[in-house]
């Protein structure tokens, strides 16, 4: 809720994500950079540079506390009100409608009002469902679909008229069908949906693999429904001013991985409404590649909370985590079998460090010598070629648009990974 939203957390650490997305910010405070625990698993500072365990890995991070100018008391307060829409979508909207009896099929369901009027180039939100009892007097569902397979996912389009938007928002992961798309995670390029959808940029964009087969689904939806384009339609349609929400602005949000389609989908209808706007909530840290994410930062917030791991998985992280576990183990200096009775000894926080001392050896003091460590630099500069060979620097993805990252006001409490 908004007035919960300020008493809870502070706004901090408002970066692009990316120092190549920096360079042209004016209005931030010159960032330092610090050492992040996971890591970016390769520098940014320059994007023909390879992947490397080796080095030592980097995030730069603009500290800049959010709220102080209109614009940004408007954008949180946006944030906030969105993130009913693309919390609702998961479970609220569903089981609202199926008890209220407005929805057929379960809670896989599909609310279409306007099933018999398909031939109308206008429809009415007369049949729409409001969300008095879910405390949103102003706002309405106008069509919700909530088949889930391998290829359709949620979502919900809802007209805001307290702030004249239609917003699209995309559920997201709740199934084993919506697993099996998040592990499809492997950079797939964009340039036949860029054909498709006709925004003609020069930087070749990709996209997580899975993510972009269900924003497809959706688009398709919408297209063969043409409910959008009556309710909200674009200034190049003949009818543009006959829309039942003639002056809305277009508006995408999700969580998780409707987050990342959300995303993806703001820029695949960014053509049709140049003035639209996505929120995006905990995206999945392996959403967009570079030029994508640098060239949707005008329209793209991507809010991150605390230490969520989500907006951290990408596939150079999980290289970075196998090996640091490995090199953990060539550090440890006692046979394995003491260590194993040693661990598994209560030990407080205040005596951790000292046991760990005692245990492993400093990182700059592993012997190089014995054979484990061989193999383990053997492995790692196999999986070196074989990282960079698949995920050239302009292919690896990240977090799209500009992030918000919300952490507690309480920071000696609370201890968090900069962005």
């Amino acid at each position: 809720p908004e007035e919960a939203l300020g008493n809870e957390v502070s706004f901090s650490d408002v970066t692009e994500n990316l120092w190549l997305r920096e360079q042209s910010s004016n209005n931030l405070t010159s960032g330092d950079r610090r050492r992040q625990g996971c890591g970016e698993p390769f520098s940014v500072n320059d994007s023909n540079q390879s992947f490397d365990f080796s080095k030592e890995q980097h995030d730069v991070s603009k500290k800049r506390l959010m709220g102080q100018t209109e614009s940004e008391k408007f954008l949180i307060q946006q944030a906030a009100r969105f993130a009913h829409y693309a919390l609702g979508v998961y479970d609220i909207y569903p089981r609202v409608l199926m008890a209220t009896g407005w929805m057929d099929g379960g809670l896989k369901g599909l609310f279409h009002p306007f099933a018999d009027d398909s031939t109308s180039s206008v429809l009415s939100l007369s049949n729409s469902f409001r969300m008095a009892e879910l405390g949103l007097h102003d706002a309405l569902i106008a069509f919700a679909s909530f088949r889930n397979d391998i290829l359709a996912t949620p979502y919900a389009i809802i007209v805001d008229e307290l702030e004249n938007v239609v917003v699209v928002s995309i559920r997201g992961t709740a199934s084993i069908e919506d697993l099996v798309t998040d592990i499809q995670l492997s950079p797939v390029s964009m340039e036949r949906v860029k054909q498709v959808c006709n925004f003609d940029v020069p930087v070749e964009y990709f996209s997580h693999r899975g993510m972009l087969t269900k924003c497809k689904w959706i688009y398709n939806d919408l297209h063969r429904r043409n409910i959008l384009s009556r309710l909200l339609p674009s200034n190049a349609d003949p009818d543009c001013g006959r829309g039942a929400c003639r002056g809305f602005k277009l508006v995408f949000t999700g969580h998780s991985l409707g987050a990342g389609c959300a995303a993806i989908l703001s820029t695949m209808f960014r053509p049709k409404y140049p003035d639209l706007q996505c929120f995006s909530y905990c995206p999945p840290g392996c959403t967009a590649s570079i030029g994508l994410s640098k060239d949707c930062e005008d329209y793209v917030t991507s809010i991150v909370v605390g230490n969520d791991i989500i907006p951290r998985v990408k596939v150079q992280n999980f290289e970075l985590l196998r090996y640091e576990c490995l090199f953990l183990l060539a550090r440890v200096k006692l046979p394995k079998i003491t260590v194993w009775k040693d661990l598994r000894k209560p030990c407080r926080n205040k005596d951790l460090e000292a046991r760990n001392k005692q245990l492993l050896y400093d990182k700059d003091e592993v012997p190089t010598e014995t054979f484990f460590f061989q193999e383990l630099d053997s492995y790692r500069k196999k999986r070196l070629a074989i990282t960079n060979e698949r995920f050239p620097p302009n292919t690896r993805l990240t977090i799209p648009g500009r992030i918000i990252h919300l952490i507690p006001k309480d920071k000696k409490k609370f201890s968090y990974l900069p962005y």
